[in-house]
């Protein structure tokens, strides 16, 4: 899925299963297995430029650079690492273990 220009329109987080949700357009981001996360503030708009998700073997150094608490992850080879650079908004980087699509409809994202 293309990111780019695309607006983050909620969050949420479940701490029971350490999920956490983004409602992006008409796709809910589902993060799973969530080790850490840092997001700067929530704003009125929060529109993506880029988002990527590497790995161990991928992640860029600039980012390691940036989020130097990343190293204390990089010893789990399943995990994933989530960049979310913005226009506008909110920006920041997810460790989890699993991501998903999901596609929802107008009625849906209620």
């Amino acid at each position: 899925m293309e990111y780019h220009d695309k607006e983050i329109t909620s969050i949420a987080y479940q701490k029971d299963d350490a999920t956490l949700i983004f409602t992006i357009s008409n796709i809910r981001l589902v993060c799973k297995g969530v080790e850490w996360w840092e997001l700067s503030s929530f704003d009125i708009q929060n529109v993506i430029f880029e988002l990527n998700i590497f790995t161990n073997a991928n992640i860029p150094a600039y980012l390691i650079g940036e989020y130097s608490w990343v190293k204390n992850y990089q010893s789990k080879d399943t995990l994933k690492f989530i960049h979310i650079d913005s226009s506008v908004g909110m920006n920041g980087m997810i460790v989890v273990s699993d991501i998903q699509e999901i596609h929802i409809t107008t009625k849906d994202s209620i």
